[in-house]
This record gives C-alpha cells, structure tokens and sequence, in this order.
C-alpha cells in the first residue's frame, strides 16, 4: 500500500452527506431560534404573568364582595 500523505484529508475533516435543500436547513435554524427566543421569552415574564393573574382575580374577588355588600346594605 502507497503511503501517500498529501492525498490524506485534514483532520478536521468529518464525512458528511450531501444537502438536497441548503434552505430547508436555514429555516430549520431559523425556526429552531424562534422557539428558543419564545420559550426564554416564556419563562422570563411567567412569574409577572402570574402576579398580574392573582391580583385580577383578587381585585375581582373585592369587587365583587363590594358590591354584594353595596347591595345587601341590611
């Protein structure tokens, strides 16, 4: 067997197969990216989202107790 080193692929080199589609994989990273942004986006504002939910239905809860009393004025 010839030992022939210039013939020899670097040795960063790594077989791939070839891309049909070079824009299928760029909307892939694209949307992989969309999801990552929205699922940090997501959790980020999750405990505001929250607060803000409690104090509605707590606000709501006086309101309404409010009123009940406003109309039951015995």
């Amino acid at each position: 067997m010839n030992h022939e080193p210039h013939r020899l692929p670097p040795l960063d080199y790594v077989p791939t197969a070839p891309v049909h589609k070079p824009r299928r994989s760029v909307r892939r990273a694209v949307r992989a990216g969309l999801c990552a942004a929205a699922a940090l986006t997501a959790g980020f504002f999750a405990p505001f989202i929250m607060a803000a939910g409690i104090g509605i239905v707590v606000a709501w809860l006086a309101f309404c107790r409010l009123f009940y009393w406003w109309q039951n004025d015995d």
